[in-house]
């Protein structure tokens, strides 16, 4: 084709030419400067498993990270980030989390190091959750492209598992606010209905829970002025004052406010409908009682309320409680990271920790979640009926004991073994002490496998193989999860691939 010839209107510009997938063959031929990309679940020197994990979330990416596997490696990982954000709060950032683990992963003293990063320290509770995850780790640590794929996926899941527990509250919990008579006589209860816009300081009842306790006074006198000047922007208050909600309705002392602080019956409602169940929110739950789906705590085996867990409510009650229609974390000058750090910086105090500690437990979860015993050793029937059988046996004769001790060779007569009959008297001696040796270091060592020579007893570990039952690798275990599902709207769910409140990542063109 000339210069000046015009262009065939099937012939593409080159500039618009689309290249070609590569194959294995175009990566390993490819000579030039730059090497061209290929996921990981393609390139051969990644180990099998690795490339199985990838191959999976890079199927799930082009899902919408979904998961349609009940028993895989990325159902594992999907199981454990619906519990991240519940368990470290709403400002995780997974892939910090995620980057932060790999780097350090081969280092001689990474504890050091943890001790220092906040999103380090959750590192290790994922990969108690996630078996398989160590065996991830050399490969993830030579691909930034695993990385960045494992850490959205998992943060896509966590935020998911959030917009699961936003959509749980938003309608049911407005039963939980209870109708309050002000001094004045006034009666106050909620209006707004499923209208969510409606909430905020536009419903008396909402306001209420939302106004700073410290305040609460100012707004029990006139309601609608109150309301109306915080609209206005006239009164202002911020995330460093904590809302109404966080105390018990009659319980509050000016001069001691973290004496009931985190205690308020809204908050605690709330925190078990998430993790607990609806059935839950008010009483104190009883696990196995009730069938249907398990709750969060049950599948997650959380028998005890942290910090983090109560910041994490928190934050979702107020959203719960505002105007905003769609999850946001701040409401205009109030700062959602900043109400979350606001509730944590009050566990400082050891002693104001562990009451408070102590009393979520035995409103959540029945317990105190600590040992009582104040030292002193505990009488129980085990130990009681344990103490009788072995005064009893003690009292009969010594053949004649129940679990009495096997003779020993060297402890029988020369005519009771037959090793004694050898016509070497010395050598039926000498070969029955060593059978007593070995015996008492094999009956010492039989738990571990060893014998007197500190090696595997195979024998004995080959006898115990053959009758033990084949078990795959956990994630392939066929007992299937229970999963989470609330019935709300869909609307009502945020997208998994975007949310308002985290910031947008420039990925790599590559990604």
């Amino acid at each position: 084709m000339h210069v000046n010839e015009p262009r065939s209107s099937c012939t593409p510009s080159t500039s618009r030419l689309r290249r070609r997938p590569q194959r294995y063959a175009d990566y390993e031929e490819f000579s030039g400067d730059e090497q061209p990309f290929v996921p990981d679940d393609k390139n051969p020197k990644f180990d099998d498993f690795y490339r199985q994990v990838m191959l999976e979330l890079r199927v799930a990416k082009g899902r919408n990270w979904s998961i349609k596997e009940d028993c895989s490696p990325g159902a594992k990982f999907k199981e454990a980030s619906h519990f991240l954000l519940r368990q470290h709060g709403n400002f995780l950032n997974v892939a910090e989390m995620v980057s932060a683990g790999v780097a350090l992963h081969g280092e001689e003293y990474p504890t050091l190091v943890a001790r220092e990063m906040y999103s380090l320290r959750n590192m290790g509770e994922l990969m108690e959750q996630v078996p398989f995850m160590p065996a991830l780790l050399p490969d993830l640590s030579g691909s930034s492209y695993g990385v960045v794929l494992l850490g959205h996926f998992l943060d896509a899941h966590a935020r998911s598992a959030r917009s699961d527990d936003v959509g749980a509250l938003r309608y049911d919990t407005m039963s939980y606010i209870e109708e309050v008579k002000l001094p004045n006589g006034m009666h106050i209860h909620y209006r707004a209905g499923r209208d969510k816009t409606s909430r905020g300081f536009k419903d008396l009842a909402t306001a209420r829970l939302l106004t700073p306790r410290r305040m609460r006074h100012e707004f029990d006198a006139d309601p609608e002025l109150f309301c109306r000047r915080v609209r206005e922007g006239t009164t202002k208050f911020g995330a460093l004052d904590y809302p109404s909600y966080m105390y018990p309705e009659e319980v509050y002392d000016e001069d001691r406010m973290d004496a009931s602080l985190c205690r308020g019956t809204f908050l605690v409602r709330c925190f078990r409908h998430i993790f607990t169940g609806k059935h839950t929110a008010w009483t104190s739950p009883q696990y196995g009682s009730k069938g249907g789906r398990k709750p969060v705590a049950e599948l997650n085996k959380m028998d005890s309320v942290m910090p983090e867990n109560i910041a994490y409510v928190a934050v979702l009650t107020r959203f719960i409680l505002n105007a905003q229609d769609t999850w946001q974390a701040d409401d205009n000058k109030f700062i959602g990271e900043e109400y979350f750090n606001a509730i944590l910086h009050l566990f400082i105090n050891e002693e104001w920790r562990m009451s408070t500690l102590k009393w979520w437990n035995e409103e959540v979860f029945g317990t105190t979640g600590e040992d009582e015993d104040n030292g002193e050793e505990q009488v129980t029937s085990l130990a009681l009926i344990m103490a009788q059988r072995a005064e009893r046996n003690a009292s009969k004769p010594r053949e004649d004991q129940e679990d009495a001790p096997v003779q020993l060779a060297d402890e029988r007569e020369p005519k009771d073994h037959p090793e004694a009959s050898v016509s070497d008297g010395e050598f039926g001696h000498v070969r029955s002490k060593r059978f007593a040796d070995e015996s008492k270091a094999d009956r010492e060592n039989i738990e571990d496998g060893k014998t007197r020579d500190g090696d595997a007893n195979w024998n004995v570990l080959a006898d115990a193989d053959e009758e033990e039952d084949f078990m795959g690798p956990r994630w392939q275990d066929s007992d299937e999860e229970e999963e989470e599902d609330h019935d709300y709207p869909d609307e009502d769910r945020d997208d998994m691939s975007e949310d308002e409140d985290d910031e947008t990542c420039d990925w790599p063109e590559w990604f």
